[in-house]
């Protein structure tokens, strides 16, 4: 830019300005400033902006290499009579049809590279006069966010603007609350605690209430784990309901209501809060199965638990178990530093309960591999009060840290790695006998063949029956590893525990039967390409006998598909040992004889 033409810009001076009437179009700085984005930089003048828009009105839209036109770099000096005058040079070079209102709306709708319009910058600048302005012009905009997430009521409410909040919402008619991560502007009032926000924001959009973050969280959760009771106040006051909303989705393990967050982050004030509001929200449980009695155990908060144990509706908490089985006493046993000796002596604790892994409270103390004296005091204490010993798991030792073995794996019980662990053996093996049975459709015993006649690429032995039956038992054992594979990777453990679980019964039927199929697809290949009867005879005996040895065994040893039951397995395998054969051998020779 004319350096002459730059500092005329800057102090505002317009008859040089006008010496260059011809060229303001080409006259830019490195950053792509126009004389108007100079302007108003340096000077609130709004003569200059009439003077400079009278001589070239498109200036007035144009944007230097950030995205910013003269009204955000106006917006952001805080200059409202540079903003004032370009909003006016808008409105007389609109064309009378449009309502007056075209060219001003484009320009208060221009987004910079951050995607902020004007009104963003003005709020960030705390300049209430600009954003009064801004607003009244189009107030039927609902002020998108910018790049980061952020809109015009989201920034004002985060920075604690409570005019510059009421005044967005009572000018839109429907303004935009967003935040990022899917937050809201009530959010952001309830993490800041600003009371003032909160019932601006609830007289204008009492709907907000419902809203959720990406984690599911509502502002109640937000106000709930920051201890804000005030705000939890107000909230429960607009609407009750959100005290018994759940965050994260539905049957998360990870999803709680705000009186667990409460408990779980020791805002005692804040748990009286909700109850007064709710008194018979200490029923629900979070998504692990968990009351607030098992949470205010697991984060050790002393007062939260003896506040609980004072309530008369604590008896109906005490016994209740996680997802592990586990009752605030076996997590008791977890802790490091908590007393919690009337949690023990509670009339109504059951002290011989066991969880999913057999344990009672007293095995829990007494098996942990890092036995410390506070150990020996809870036992101590659990038997004074009646606890003993389940004896249920043979002297299995717990192992690992105490605390993440009971309250994250429970020590033995894992089914979710038992699940995943054998879905990855079914997978592997039905992909293997898929791979080997569609192999064999193509390499046929016997060959194809190779003449020019009109069976050339046929199979060989085509017309023998022990053929046909190979190639019936390979097409079985092909379809049924397929469905195996296809049942494996629809009910994959990504689309949950319970699915995944009740596919297995279907998939293992499937492998018996292909593998049963593959069996009989070898022994009849073999067959066909045989020539000697006592080879084909000896073949289908010893065929027949390992597949019956084979499936004698996986009788005993399978719980679901057990004929029938003998005290001792020993006796078991001897019975297979000695009539199996004997069986299978005359069996294989009827069957020889057929395919023969």
């Amino acid at each position: 830019m004319d350096p002459q033409l730059y500092n005329a810009a800057q102090s505002g001076d317009s008859d040089v300005i006008r010496q260059y009437a011809d060229r303001l179009d080409s006259q830019l700085t490195p950053n792509n400033n126009t004389v108007l984005h100079i302007l108003a930089q340096f000077c609130d003048s709004s003569y200059a902006v009439e003077q400079i828009l009278g001589i070239n009105h498109s200036l007035l839209c144009k944007q230097n290499a950030k995205g910013d036109t003269a009204l955000h770099v106006a917006a952001r000096n805080r200059y409202s009579g540079v903003v004032r005058a370009l909003v006016d040079c808008a409105k007389d070079g609109e064309k009378p049809d449009k309502h007056n209102s075209e060219g001003r709306i484009k320009m208060l709708r221009l987004t910079n590279d951050d995607k902020d319009t004007a009104l963003h910058v003005a709020v960030r600048t705390n300049c209430y006069d600009i954003v009064e302005l801004l607003v009244k012009q189009d107030d039927e905009l609902p002020h998108p966010w910018n790049m980061a997430g952020e809109s015009p009521l989201y920034l004002a409410v985060e920075r604690g603007y409570h005019d510059i909040v009421d005044l967005i919402l009572g000018t839109c008619k429907s303004p935009s609350y967003h935040g990022p991560h899917f937050t809201t502007a009530l959010h952001r009032a309830a993490m800041g605690n600003s009371l003032e926000c909160v019932k601006l924001l609830l007289g204008k959009l009492p709907n907000l209430t419902k809203e959720a973050d990406r984690d599911g969280q509502t502002a109640l959760h937000i106000a709930a784990k920051l201890g804000h009771q005030e705000v939890i106040k107000l909230l429960l006051s607009a609407d009750k309901s959100m005290a018994y909303t759940t965050s994260c989705k539905v049957n998360s393990k990870t999803s709680n209501t705000a009186l667990h967050l409460a408990v779980k982050f020791g805002h005692l004030n804040v748990v009286k809060e909700i109850l007064s509001h709710c008194p018979d929200c200490w029923e629900m449980r979070n998504g692990y199965n968990q009351n607030i009695l098992h949470l205010a155990v697991v984060k050790e908060q002393k007062q939260l638990l003896d506040f609980i144990l004072d309530n008369v509706w604590a008896s109906e908490l005490i016994n209740e178990r996680d997802l592990d089985g586990n009752t605030p006493l076996h997590l008791y046993a977890a802790t490091k530093n908590l007393d919690g000796c009337n949690l023990i002596s509670h009339i109504h604790a059951d002290k011989n309960a066991f969880n999913f892994s057999n344990f009672t409270p007293l095995d829990v103390v007494v098996q942990a591999s890092d036995q410390t004296e506070r150990l020996n005091v809870i036992k101590d204490e659990l038997e004074r009060n009646g606890a003993t010993r389940g004896f249920r798991c043979g002297g299995t030792r717990l192992k690992g840290k105490r605390g993440k073995a009971l309250y994250k794996s429970n020590q033995c019980h894992r089914p979710e790695e038992d699940s995943k662990s054998k879905a990855d053996t079914y997978l592997i093996v039905a992909a293997l006998i898929l791979t080997v049975t569609f192999a064999a459709g193509f390499t046929v015993p016997g060959g194809y063949e190779n003449g020019d006649g009109p069976n050339k690429g046929m199979a060989v032995l085509r017309h023998k029956r022990s053929f046909i039956v190979f190639v019936i038992a390979d097409m079985i054992a092909l379809v049924y590893s397929s469905a195996a594979v296809f049942i494996q990777y629809m009910f994959s453990p990504s689309e949950g525990e319970y699915f995944l679980w009740h596919s297995f019964p279907t998939t293992h039927g499937n492998i018996r039967i292909a593998l049963m199929a593959m069996v009989i697809a070898f022994i009849s290949g073999l067959f066909a390409v045989l020539s000697s009867p006592i080879m084909k005879a000896l073949l289908c005996s010893l065929g027949i006998t390992s597949l019956l040895g084979f499936m004698g065994f996986f009788v005993i040893f399978t719980d679901g598909y057990r004929c029938f039951r003998l005290n001792n397995a020993g006796n078991r395998c001897k019975i297979i040992l000695s009539v199996w054969p004997l069986r299978g051998g005359g069996l294989g020779f009827a069957i020889g004889r057929i395919l023969y």
